[in-house]
């Protein structure tokens, strides 16, 4: 068997191993020492992991006691240079050079989902938690029409970009 050498995992590569795989910081943590140990050095430290997941997020977010929102604008921008970024695109140069992001958006009433989640008193429950989101479907090419992106799970939470989640001081009735 005729093995390449191995290259080590970008922060990037490493930040969409961690959520795909579901693995916590321990786990991470002790797969990366067992590479060194081995003087294979794959991994990448959790300090620059926690880099990379910093520019997934997008600017503006302003989270308060019982609300989360991100500007609509700066969410949609935000996703489509990541997408761009994923897919080693050239950001447009003018105007006149789109690449139309298609999107769903909705609202979904929450209950019975409070994990890890601790109310007290009168503040609220996750009962009551009520969320905006939009997924990316596609990004295709203005001119040649060329999908250049499909989102393989639209009906899935895992590429649901929340716009604004909410949580009512009062029971809903």
């Amino acid at each position: 068997m005729n093995l390449k050498e191995a290259l080590p995992l970008s922060p990037e590569e490493a930040t969409a191993l961690i959520i795909n795989s579901n693995i916590t910081k321990k786990v991470y943590i002790e797969q990366r020492n067992i590479a060194l140990s081995h003087n294979h050095d794959l991994y990448p430290k959790y300090s620059e992991i926690l880099k990379a997941k910093e520019k997934t997020y997008p600017n503006n977010i302003s989270v308060k006691e019982l609300t989360m929102e991100v500007p609509l604008q700066d969410l949609l921008h935000h996703t489509a240079d990541r997408l761009i970024a994923h897919l080693k695109l050239s950001p447009p140069k003018t105007v006149g050079e789109i690449l139309p992001l298609e999107l769903k958006y909705g609202f979904d009433g929450t209950s019975s989902n409070s994990y890890k989640q601790r109310w007290n008193g009168e503040q609220g429950n996750a009962y009551n938690l009520f969320c905006s989101s939009l997924v990316s479907l596609q990004f295709v090419h203005q001119e040649t029409k060329k999908v250049l992106w499909i989102n393989p799970i639209p009906s899935s939470a895992r590429l649901c970009r929340p716009i604004r989640y909410n949580l009512p001081k009062k029971p809903m009735n």
